[in-house]
């Protein structure tokens, strides 16, 4: 924060200097906003420790309550105020674009303008996929909190993992050996599917399969009368039993099979650019 205070203070004296080219203060600067991705990649952190603190200290909910009462907060919530810096860094490129836009291109700041825009798009890519990153990081901590227990996992088996990606969560049926239907949920990670039955505001796992042992995707409608509207993804695997997957609607059938299809690919394109050779994708059908 700092930083961040002292970069956009020496930021707007050169903008109040009449006697400096926007486009040039703005090619210089830039190079010094790599501030705002460090701030992004520990900002999601930073808000859960809020809400944690906010929720669990009396004393510092009252302290934040106080501060938020006075005129410069706005009756702004104080998450606003934690956004603000990477909202700012964000308009950045549309102020800059207007800036080409209007400017002649015969003016000495156009050619600067118009870098300084491209180069600041890049810089705004840049911390929208490390807040993403960061964002992610934070959903698998929270379904690793979720859980019951870690009885599926084998030795030495970390389920949080920097390359590791949620990807989506959906409930579906299991039927049982009786003919009885049990809800239960999933977690579909970048190269990971779990599979856990909802316990109150927790989740036990029951099975955990890595996406390298998949070898082919199915998605069948049921066409016995009762179930005439539901539809089976069956997930075959090498020398494992076969997952099965019951929904409702055929829409979350597709959404699994398609996110499926997709890590699938992924983790195929990641071992080709690493040099490894890798089995062809698993067939699929619909």
């Amino acid at each position: 924060i700092d930083m961040i205070i002292t970069l956009n203070s020496m930021f707007l004296l050169d903008l109040k200097n009449q006697n400096i080219s926007v486009g040039a203060i703005f090619k210089e600067h830039i190079p010094k906003f790599k501030s705002f991705k460090v701030y992004a990649s520990t900002y999601d952190s930073a808000e859960s420790l809020f809400n944690q603190l906010n929720e669990k200290s009396s004393s510092f909910s009252k302290f934040i309550a106080k501060q938020l009462d006075k005129p410069e907060c706005r009756k702004l919530p104080f998450n606003s105020f934690l956004m603000s810096p990477i909202r700012r860094v964000m308009k950045y490129p549309l102020l800059l674009k207007e800036l080409v836009k209007n400017t002649e291109e015969d003016h000495p700041d156009f050619n600067m303008l118009s870098d300084s825009t491209q180069s600041m798009m890049g810089l705004v890519d840049e911390v929208n996929n490390i807040k993403g990153v960061a964002e992610n990081q934070r959903k698998i901590r929270e379904i690793h909190d979720s859980f019951t227990s870690a009885d599926i996992w084998p030795d030495k088996f970390q389920f949080i993992e920097p390359t590791r990606r949620f990807v989506i969560e959906l409930d579906y049926t299991k039927r049982g050996k009786q003919g009885r239907d049990y809800t239960y949920h999933l977690f579909l990670l970048s190269d990971l599917l779990v599979n856990t039955r909802p316990r109150k505001n927790k989740f036990q796992p029951k099975r955990a399969v890595m996406l390298d042992d998949v070898i082919e995707i199915l998605v069948l409608e049921m066409d016995n009368a009762e179930d005439e509207s539901r539809y089976v993804v069956q997930i075959k695997l090498h020398d494992k039993d076969d997952l099965s997957y019951i929904f409702e609607s055929k829409k979350h059938a597709d959404l699994l099979h398609h996110e499926l299809r997709k890590c699938l690919f992924n983790i195929e394109e990641t071992l080709r650019k690493k040099g490894h050779n890798s089995p062809s994708l698993p067939k699929t059908e619909k």
